[in-house]
């Protein structure tokens, strides 16, 4: 395992459970030609949107809820990886070590306070862009989450997964609806599957590290949301 990834000790704990019967996927995987991602609201990019007259600061606060109800559903999701909800990972030094590794990738906190540093005019359509970007590569690895858990769980969290991705997704359908009627921008270049590397991937049928990594993903989408439902609120201000 890349020791860029995930914290160096998870070299060590993985091999705890070389014996695990692993379960094996159903089905080929399938995806859509076209990321969720790049059409959040379930229409085609090419189609117009209806004009929009609410004022931005409105849309930020609308932003900023849905930022908080993501946030929350990963929470509950995250519960059932532990005791006493769940049993995916019952190690409490692994558990508390989890909670602030790093992942390649997804530093998303990080990038974006750079970019609100980098952008001295707080220009609210560049920032805005920036999060949509980020959101984004927040949905390529909950989408690969999400695979895993149908093809190797016999989608036994489905029910809990499948929320956290759809209020993602009604958060990126609101942030892309302001962007292109409210603030007349248009988004040029989406993320692709390639921001979620090769490693991270291929860690499907070792479920031990599939979990560790699930779970570093989660303390990132609700670290960050978190993060992004303030800064919605703080941008009505500068708007």
């Amino acid at each position: 395992m890349n020791k860029t990834i995930l914290l160096p000790f998870l070299i060590a704990v993985v091999s705890w459970n070389w014996d695990q019967i692993y379960s094996h996927p159903l089905n080929i995987e399938k995806r859509s030609t076209t990321p969720r991602w790049e059409t959040p609201c379930s229409r085609d990019t090419s189609d117009s949107l209806p004009p929009m007259v609410i004022p931005v600061e409105q849309a930020l606060r609308a932003m900023s809820v849905k930022s908080t109800l993501q946030k929350d559903a990963v929470i509950v999701l995250k519960k059932n990886y532990i005791p006493v909800l769940g049993r995916r990972l019952t190690n409490s030094f692994l558990i508390t070590n989890l909670e602030t590794a790093d992942m390649e990738g997804l530093n998303l906190v990080e990038e974006s306070d750079n970019m609100q540093t980098a952008c001295k005019n707080n220009n609210i359509s560049t920032i805005l862009l920036n999060e949509y970007r980020l959101l984004s590569t927040l949905a390529v690895f909950l989408e690969k989450v999400l695979e895993d858990e149908v093809y190797f769980e016999h989608s036994e969290l489905y029910d809990l997964m499948a929320p956290v991705q759809d209020k993602l997704y009604e958060l990126m359908c609101d942030l892309h609806t302001t962007l292109y009627t409210i603030l007349h921008v248009t988004i040029e270049n989406h993320v692709t599957r390639d921001v979620m590397n090769t490693d991270l991937r291929s860690l499907s049928e070792d479920r031990s590290s599939r979990y560790y990594r699930d779970y570093v993903i989660y303390s990132k989408n609700i670290q960050y949301l978190n993060h992004l439902s303030a800064k919605f609120l703080n941008l009505t201000t500068s708007s």
